[in-house]
This record gives C-alpha cells, sequence and structure tokens, in this order.
C-alpha cells in the first residue's frame, strides 16, 4: 500500500481510527500532528462513514476526490515513456496533493468555527495562508569585487 505523507492539524480521534478501525462520532480533541495517511482511507479502515463527525466525512470526500485523480495521473506517468511528460505529470500529482492539504485544512477551519473554536480557526487559517502565500521576492544584492581590504 502506498501512503502520501501530510502536515495536518487533525482530530486526534481520527489518527486513533487509522489504529484501530473504530468509529467516530465526533472529533473530540485536536492537536498539529503528522500522518501518512493511506491513499484509500475507507477500504483501508472499514470505517463506516455515517458514523463520522461531519468535518471528517468531508475530509474523506475531499481526500477521495484528489486520490482519483492522482490515480489517473499515476496511470498516465506508467503509460508515458517521455521523461519531460512524466515530470510534468508528476508535478501535477505534488500540486493536487498540496491543494487537498489546504482543502482540508480549511475544512477543519470551518468546523472549527462552527464550533466556536476561534482561536483554532485563527490558527488554521494563518496556516494556510502561509502555505498559499507567494514567496517573497528576492532583494538584489550588489556585489563589489574584493579589492583585499577587510572591512
Amino acid at each position: 500500500m502506498r501512503f502520501v505523507h501530510v502536515l495536518l492539524v487533525l482530530p486526534v480521534t481520527l489518527l486513533a481510527a487509522f489504529a484501530s478501525s473504530a468509529a467516530i462520532a465526533a472529533d473530540t480533541s485536536t492537536a498539529p500532528v503528522a500522518v501518512s495517511v493511506p491513499e484509500a482511507v475507507p477500504a483501508a479502515t472499514g470505517l463506516n462513514r455515517a458514523a463520522l463527525s461531519p468535518m471528517m466525512q468531508e475530509i474523506l470526500e475531499a481526500w477521495d476526490a484528489h486520490a482519483a485523480a492522482i490515480a489517473v495521473l499515476e496511470q498516465r506517468i506508467e503509460a508515458t515513456t517521455d521523461a519531460t511528460d512524466a515530470i510534468a505529470l508528476q508535478q501535477e500529482i505534488e500540486s493536487l496533493r498540496r491543494q487537498v492539504e489546504i482543502q482540508i485544512l480549511g475544512i477543519q477551519a470551518h468546523h472549527a468555527r462552527l464550533a466556536g473554536r476561534l482561536e483554532q480557526a485563527a490558527e488554521i487559517e494563518a496556516a494556510i495562508e502561509a502555505m498559499t502565500a507567494p514567496p517573497p521576492e528576492a532583494i538584489p544584492v550588489e556585489r563589489r569585487p574584493d579589492d583585499g581590504r577587510d572591512e
């Protein structure tokens, strides 16, 4: 089984679901964690989606949609003989994985707001902003030839 590595602020109860395949009625606590999430979450865990919290249902729906798109791109990589095309497809896969991470964080922020956890929602939104903000522009530095003097 292949795994996708993501860093997300996930409910701790999700980790228990991956470990024990137990159904989750609602998320009860949150903590930033790094997890390896199987691409086929429902098949790998046997989760009963109806028993999951609305947030977890949304997260799994987002994950499934991206996993399907990634699977198609991976099939195209396997079929291509052109290295340039393979690299472009891999970059597209990386972009999709980043998009799902941002989408999942957005779902978490939305549900944190609904639950009145405004500080947590703001922290998640700040993380999204940091991930989506364009990189700062480089500041040109004037280089002078070394004339042998120490300054």
